[in-house]
């Protein structure tokens, strides 16, 4: 069973051959530093915005029950609450 949550620009792909996730990153990123819209790409950044993703894409997925949503993530409870907390995610409200 694979299950695939939205990441940056690609999709994050958990599979059951791997342990643990696999990024991938559909769209390349080269030129965008020649725009002045440039994204920041420092890895805090990028990673911030993944974290994100997968953990909206879990809340959504278990309807808010952030106890399912943290074993579907394979994090602990409290650190779900934490993340949710440090990135200000809110019920029906996409960050992006």
């Amino acid at each position: 069973m694979n299950r695939r949550l939205l990441g940056i620009s690609g999709t994050l792909t958990v599979g059951e051959e791997q342990p643990g996730p696999k990024l991938v990153i559909a769209e390349s990123c080269a030129g965008a530093a020649d725009t002045n819209d440039a994204p920041d790409l420092s890895l805090r950044s990028l990673r911030a915005q993944v974290e994100i993703k997968a953990i909206q894409s879990a809340l959504k997925r278990t309807a808010w029950n952030r106890k399912q949503a943290a074993r579907l993530l394979n994090i602990s409870y409290r650190g779900l609450l934490y993340k949710i907390r440090r990135h200000n995610i809110v019920p029906g409200v996409e960050h992006s």
